[in-house]
């Protein structure tokens, strides 16, 4: 069972590829104050180890002190063993906020840029079902991960291109299909943050 934080409604704020983006969550910081928890969802860092990441935890913590977070893709694969030990970290754990679970999956699928921290198809469907698996009795789970659902709007590069080009990948090819074949294995209710 994931580690319970607080009962009651709660109100989270949720965002991610911050870059070490520091005046950005400074503008953030009167939405942040209201917060109940902030939930950083991957690319804290450009490149970054943990030194790097905590710098932006301890930015968002200036305004909001409870924080959960996944890495991202761009962030150093040990980032996750130091906010685990921080007991911060949403890759493959959960945590209750109330009524709501909260659990999730750092880094990204394979990509064509050949980013840090990258996972095959069955180590991203290991860690989401083993972090699902201890939230799953709870009536209102939300899945926190980096990679966006694929072929979306949300799915795209920052030169526009989206969908299965953006990831040089084919719609049935493992690679591609994640957040698809994940969110269709088990039915994850996830309220808008």
């Amino acid at each position: 069972m994931g580690r319970r934080l607080k009962t009651g409604p709660v109100r989270l704020v949720c965002f991610g590829d911050i870059h070490m983006a520091f005046r950005a969550i400074e503008r953030l910081g009167p939405v942040l104050r209201e917060a109940d928890c902030a939930v950083l969802t991957g690319d804290l860092t450009n490149f970054g180890d943990p030194p790097d990441a905590f710098r932006v935890v301890d930015a968002v913590r200036q305004h909001c002190p409870t924080v959960l977070a996944v890495t991202g893709n761009l962030d150093m694969p040990w980032v996750i063993d130091a906010f685990r030990a921080d007991g911060i970290s949403l890759h493959g754990e959960g945590r209750r906020l109330g009524g709501l679970a909260v659990f999730g999956c750092g880094g990204s699928n394979i990509t064509p840029m050949d980013t840090p921290t990258e996972l095959q198809e069955d180590e991203l469907a290991t860690i989401l079902e083993q972090a699902h698996a201890t939230v799953a009795d709870a009536p209102r789970r939300l899945l926190v991960c980096h990679t966006p659902p694929y072929d979306t709007r949300l799915d795209c590069l920052m030169n526009g291109t989206c969908g299965p080009s953006s990831s040089d990948a084919s719609p049935t090819s493992p690679s591609s299909a994640t957040s698809t074949k994940a969110a269709g294995s088990t039915t994850w209710a996830a309220p808008s943050c």
